[in-house]
């Protein structure tokens, strides 16, 4: 596992592999379209709902993972790959709304 950092400046977040989030309304909802990703298109995290949603590149559809922790996210932007850690760690864990 490599060694990757978070950092914040005002509203954005640069996470693994150079990607980044940036804050949405009010600072609520974090959200992501990563570059470096082969299976994640885009997700976001929704704070006061604990929701996690993702649409994957193969997939019109929307996720939406209830009930998922903050400390997950923060492991999301750390894990090397994004598609393997939301196999793992999300999808056998947080029910699909």
């Amino acid at each position: 596992m490599t060694t990757t950092t978070i950092t914040k400046d005002k509203d954005l977040i640069t996470y693994a592999n150079g990607e980044w989030a940036h804050f949405q309304r009010d600072g609520q909802v974090l959200a992501s379209c990563p570059n470096n990703s082969s299976a994640v298109q885009f997700w976001y995290y929704n704070l006061a709902d604990q929701e996690l949603v993702v649409q994957y590149k193969k997939s019109e559809t929307f996720y939406h993972y209830e009930n998922v922790p903050f400390s997950v996210i923060f492991d999301l932007m750390l894990a090397d790959s994004l598609g393997a850690f939301i196999a793992k760690e999300v999808k056998p864990k947080y029910s699909v709304a």
